[in-house]
């Protein structure tokens, strides 16, 4: 029997198909910048440096896929926020560029060919693509979803403020940012990789409501992941937090996976939304992968398995990216633990 790849393993877990093993598809662009001594503020600016450090953490660990990833600012940057990078510092955004609904009106959608750093993305997706595409699966993330880039743009204290006493601004905002979201997307699909994603973890229960996010998040969400399935383009939604009470709501946006951290419990995810989308996730990035040990990681990894991984529909991740100074060891039991513990049928392995 041929050996399954990693790019076969992936695609039969989103068929909700059992392949020879759960995939493992870790968040790592904070510790891949380990391995090629680069620092931070250059991977996120960079492209080929941004594509050599997370191909040189695929080689170096050897998991089912990469994600194209750096920070949250990459949309943002094209509209012209100003994003402070220095050294190994995470890029923060800086001050708002919208404080009137005049300057809402006077928005440009960017080009993600030109503007911004969204090009880094983009040149990096090209280099991974045709390095290891055909071995390994790639998700090209488009940024932030709708919410989270208009909170960005808008100021997110400000923004949050907008929902409850000047919505129809935040509505007129939103309809921007998912033009926006979905022009990013297509240009990163266009690269070749296989997938790619929204993040949009401030419209989750853990900044704002239930019912805010059903008003003022999904269906921006919904109308952007709609509009690339209906171009043939599979979308990821990665919203962290205590995102059980949505997680409905995020599977009727047509996403392929929903990502999820260690706020979930994984099993009530699989009975909620397991039929209809497949699952992302959820090792504790902290204080499982970061501050476990290699046994704690193996056992965490097992009990995802085990309660997520039966009819496929499952690829263990961590919860979200992990922390710069993750042990490499501990990222090491990860993999290992998918050989061990992930070989289907799950249910007959002790």
């Amino acid at each position: 029997m041929d050996r399954v790849t990693s790019l076969e393993r992936v695609e039969s877990a989103l068929r909700h198909e059992e392949p020879d093993r759960v995939p493992c598809v870790p968040e790592l662009c904070l510790p891949s910048v380990r391995i090629t001594r680069t620092p931070y503020s250059e991977f996120c600016a960079n492209g080929k440096k941004l594509a050599r450090s997370l191909i040189a953490s695929w080689k170096r660990f050897r998991y089912d896929g990469i994600t194209i990833d750096s920070d949250t600012f990459i949309t943002a940057s094209g509209f012209g926020l100003e994003v402070r990078m220095k050294g190994n510092e995470i890029p923060r955004g800086v001050g708002s560029i919208i404080r009137t609904e005049e300057d809402v009106d006077n928005l440009q959608i960017p080009d993600p060919h030109k503007d911004g750093r969204m090009p880094v993305w983009i040149e990096a997706a090209e280099i991974i693509v045709k390095e290891v595409g055909r071995k390994a699966w790639v998700m090209g993330r488009a940024d932030q979803g709708p919410f989270d880039l208009a909170a960005e743009l808008r100021g997110i204290e400000t923004f949050i403020v907008d929902l409850y006493k000047n919505p129809y601004l935040a509505h007129r905002l939103l309809r921007i940012t998912t033009e926006a979201g979905v022009e990013f997307a297509k240009a990163m699909y266009d690269t070749g990789v296989h997938m790619t994603a929204f993040g949009d973890s401030m419209g989750g229960p853990d900044f704002i409501s239930p019912k805010l996010y059903e008003e003022f998040a999904h269906p921006y969400e919904k109308q952007a992941i709609q509009e690339l399935r209906r171009a043939g383009i599979p979308v990821s939604l990665h919203i962290c937090g205590a995102a059980t009470p949505i997680l409905k709501l995020m599977a009727d946006t047509g996403a392929a996976i929903l990502e999820i951290d260690q706020k979930v419990d994984i099993a009530k995810a699989k009975e909620l939304v397991g039929e209809e989308t497949t699952l992302m996730g959820n090792l504790d990035p902290t204080a499982v992968l970061f501050l476990g040990t290699p046994e704690t990681v193996q056992k965490e990894s097992r009990k995802c398995m085990m309660e997520a991984g039966n009819g496929g529909g499952l690829i263990l991740s961590s919860g979200c990216d992990v922390p710069r100074r993750t042990p490499f060891r501990n990222i090491d039991a990860m993999v290992r633990a998918v050989e061990k513990y992930g070989r289907y049928p799950l249910n007959l392995r002790t």
